[in-house]
């Protein structure tokens, strides 16, 4: 089970961390999925983890520079069959904002990023459409993954 009980990822929290320098936006390729299949930077929350502080860690954790919380940009909520039950996950969105620390290119490097891509917000249109593309068993993912990049970009484009 990728979340939900038991698996101590009752939500998520989704962040477009963008540079003051330039505008762009930090996107992740997560080590093991397919080719070309970035996406916004995301990680687990428990139900018992302050929401702020969640996001906060996981940008510690997937990035590794500071950031200033700018915003709660909304939630969007998922609904999934798993096992004939059905179950809804959701995956609040924030908005954030990096400094000079930032204005290097990333490598990843952690255990689950292996690379760190710079894009600007009229990217993630194309960046959605990849992940929606991708076939067999990463066609739901890919399809959840896009859904988040699809109302950032929506955001962050207006």
């Amino acid at each position: 089970v990728a979340f939900g009980p038991g698996s101590g990822r009752d939500e998520e929290v989704v962040f477009a961390v963008r540079r003051r320098s330039d505008g762009r936006v930090a996107v992740v390729h997560g080590r093991g999925t397919p080719e070309g299949a970035f996406r916004l930077p995301s990680g687990g929350r428990s139900r018992s983890e302050d929401l702020v502080g969640a996001v906060l860690r996981e940008v510690r954790e997937e990035l590794g520079f500071p950031v200033e919380a700018t915003g709660c940009a909304g939630a969007m909520d998922h609904s999934f069959e798993e096992g004939g039950e059905a179950m809804t996950f959701r995956s609040t969105l924030f908005l954030l904002e990096a400094g000079p620390e930032a204005d290097s290119e990333a490598d990843g490097g952690t255990d689950e990023i292996d690379a760190v891509r710079w894009v600007s917000p009229a990217e993630l249109p194309g960046m959605a459409a990849r992940l929606r593309s991708l076939a067999g068993a990463w066609a739901g993912w890919g399809a959840f993954r896009a859904s988040a990049a699809d109302a950032m970009g929506g955001l962050l484009r207006e």
